[in-house]
C-alpha cells in the first residue's frame, strides 16, 4: 500500500483552483443579485412603515372612541340601576302584593255571595211578575 501523498493532493487542488474560482464567484454574485431583488428597498421599507403607522393611529383613534361609547354606555346603566329598587323594597312590594291578593279573592267570595242573592231576588221577582200577569184581567 501506498502512503498517502498530501503534497500531490496539494499540487492538484492548486491545478484546478482557478478553473472552479470562476463558476463558483459567477455563481456568488447570480445569487447575491437574486437576493438583492427579494428583499425590499429602504424607499419601500420606509413607505410600508408610513402606511403601518397610518393604520395604527386610525386604530387607536377607533379604540378611543368605541372606549369612550362604551363608557357612556356603562354609565347609563348604572344609573339605571341605582333607579332600581333594593331588597327591602322589593320584600315589602311582595308582601303589599299579597295582602292586595287575599283582599281581592275575599271581594270575590263576598261578589260571589251577591251574586246568588241577586240570582234569588231576580228569581223571585221574575216569578212574582209572572204571577201578576197571569192575574191581570
Amino acid at each position: 500500500m501506498n502512503a498517502f501523498d498530501w503534497t500531490h493532493v496539494v499540487t492538484l487542488i492548486k491545478d484546478i483552483w482557478w478553473i472552479l474560482s470562476i463558476p463558483l464567484g459567477t455563481a456568488g454574485l447570480v445569487g447575491m443579485f437574486y437576493l438583492r431583488s427579494q428583499f425590499p428597498t429602504k424607499q419601500q421599507h420606509d413607505d410600508q412603515t408610513k402606511v403601518l403607522q397610518g393604520s395604527i393611529a386610525n386604530l387607536s383613534d377607533r379604540v378611543v372612541a368605541n372606549e369612550r361609547q362604551i363608557e357612556t354606555r356603562v354609565a347609563k346603566i348604572e344609573g339605571d340601576l341605582r333607579q332600581l329598587p333594593n331588597r327591602q323594597e322589593v320584600q315589602a312590594l311582595g308582601e303589599r302584593i299579597g295582602r292586595v291578593e287575599k283582599e281581592v279573592a275575599t271581594s270575590v267570595e263576598t261578589i260571589r255571595g251577591v251574586e246568588k242573592t241577586v240570582t234569588k231576588i231576580d228569581t223571585t221577582l221574575g216569578l212574582i211578575l209572572k204571577h201578576m200577569l197571569e192575574k191581570s184581567p
